[in-house]
C-alpha cells in the first residue's frame, strides 16, 4: 500500500474507535512503549509481570482479564521471585482459576513458571540484567532467542515472546490471528496468503510504522481493539463488512459477493 494510504486506513479505524467510545490509548502496552522512550528502564520483577501477563493472554479473550489485574498481580506476590519460587504450581493454577482467568494451557503453564523464572534469572546472570539483555540484540534475534533459542521460555512461542517484551516497554506488534487474518489476501492484502504468517505480521508492521511514522505498538493496538471480541469486533472471523470503515482498502467484500 502506498504511504499515505497506510495512513489514512490507521485513521480511519481510530476515528472509529474514538467516535464509539472504545478506548485503545491508555492501553498498557501503549503506556509501557511510551514509558521505555521516555527513559523507563524495567525491573526483574517487571519481568515477571510481563511473562506472567503474556502467558494468561494465551487463547484468552483480554477483556475478561484486564479487569482482574490487580487480583492477579495479589496472587502472584507483587512479582516477587523468592516468593512465587517458594509456591507450589497449584497455589498459582488455583488461584487463576477462581478468578476464571484460566486457559487450556494454564496448568502446564504454572508447572513451567519456576523453570521460566531460572531462565530469566540465568540471563540476568550472564548480562548482568534484563535490560543489558535487551540492549545487546535486535529485537528480532531477542525473540528467537526466548522463543525458540538458548533461552527458550516454555510455553512461549514467537507470538508470546512478541507480548512478553512489548510488556516491557519494547516496541513491537504480537503477530496474533487477528493480525494474521486482517492483514491477509482475505482482508486488507499486505499478505498474499489468505493468513498471513508470523513473520510477514512482523515485517508488515515495520513498513507500516516506517510509512506512518506511528510506532507498532499503537498500530497493532488499534487494528487488535478494531477486531477483537469485547472491543469493536468488526474484523473477525464472521466479519460486519456493513458496519467496517475500511471497507474500501478490503479484498473480503469481493471476495464473498
Amino acid at each position: 500500500m502506498l504511504r499515505n494510504k497506510d495512513k489514512l486506513l490507521i485513521d480511519k479505524i481510530s476515528n472509529y474507535l474514538d467516535e464509539n467510545k472504545i478506548e485503545y490509548e491508555n492501553h498498557d502496552l501503549i503506556r509501557n512503549v511510551i514509558a521505555r522512550k521516555k527513559g523507563k528502564r524495567f525491573s526483574f520483577e517487571d519481568g515477571i509481570k510481563s511473562l506472567v501477563y503474556s502467558l494468561l493472554s494465551n487463547q484468552k479473550k483480554w477483556k475478561d482479564i484486564r479487569p482482574k489485574l490487580k487480583e492477579i498481580d495479589e496472587l502472584f506476590f507483587y512479582y516477587n521471585k523468592n516468593k512465587i519460587l517458594s509456591e507450589s504450581s497449584d497455589y498459582f493454577y488455583n488461584g487463576i482459576k477462581k478468578l476464571k482467568c484460566g486457559n487450556i494451557s494454564t496448568k502446564k503453564q504454572m508447572v513451567s513458571l519456576a523453570y521460566d523464572i531460572h531462565m530469566l534469572e540465568k540471563i540476568e546472570d550472564e548480562y548482568g540484567s534484563l535490560e543489558k539483555f535487551f540492549d545487546s540484540f535486535s529485537i528480532y534475534e531477542i525473540v528467537d532467542m526466548i522463543a525458540e533459542g538458548k533461552y527458550k521460555l516454555k510455553y512461549v512461542g514467537k507470538a508470546l515472546a512478541w507480548e512478553f517484551l512489548r510488556n516491557m516497554g519494547i516496541d513491537g506488534a504480537k503477530p496474533d490471528l487477528h493480525m494474521r487474518r486482517i492483514l491477509g489476501s482475505d482482508r486488507l492484502g499486505y499478505s498474499d496468503s489468505s493468513i498471513a504468517s508470523v513473520t510477514e505480521v512482523v515485517r508488515i508492521f515495520d513498513d507500516i510504522a516506517n510509512n506512518t511514522g506511528y510506532f507498532k505498538a499503537y498500530l497493532d493496538t488499534i487494528l487488535w481493539h478494531y477486531c477483537a471480541d469485547g472491543y469493536g469486533e468488526i474484523c473477525t472471523a464472521k466479519p460486519k463488512c456493513n458496519k467496517c470503515v475500511i471497507r474500501e482498502f478490503c479484498n473480503y467484500p469481493s471476495i464473498v459477493e
